[in-house]
């Protein structure tokens, strides 16, 4: 098992309260141990989410703030950095 904290977190050059963010990653590999899928979700309470999803070939990413909703393809692995 991995565990991991937030200590801090920005969001458009702001500074944001870590305690109120969620992080999920879970990732599943073939039998030939090859990434097959990598899941990548934060989530803030007050604003935003945003998930990766990599099927082995591309990365999906979607999104929304209170603004913006984000809906693109990527080709490749794509890592979530906040």
């Amino acid at each position: 098992m991995m565990m991991a904290e937030i200590k801090s977190i920005t969001y458009n050059g702001k500074l944001v309260d870590a305690s109120k963010n969620q992080m999920i990653f879970r990732w599943y590999y073939d039998k030939q141990n090859n990434l097959k899928t990598l899941y990548q979700y934060a989530k803030q309470k007050s604003g935003y989410n945003i998930s990766f999803i990599f099927d082995g070939r591309n990365t999906k990413i979607t999104g929304k703030d209170i603004l913006i909703r984000i809906l693109k393809i990527e080709k490749g692995l794509k890592i979530l950095k906040i």
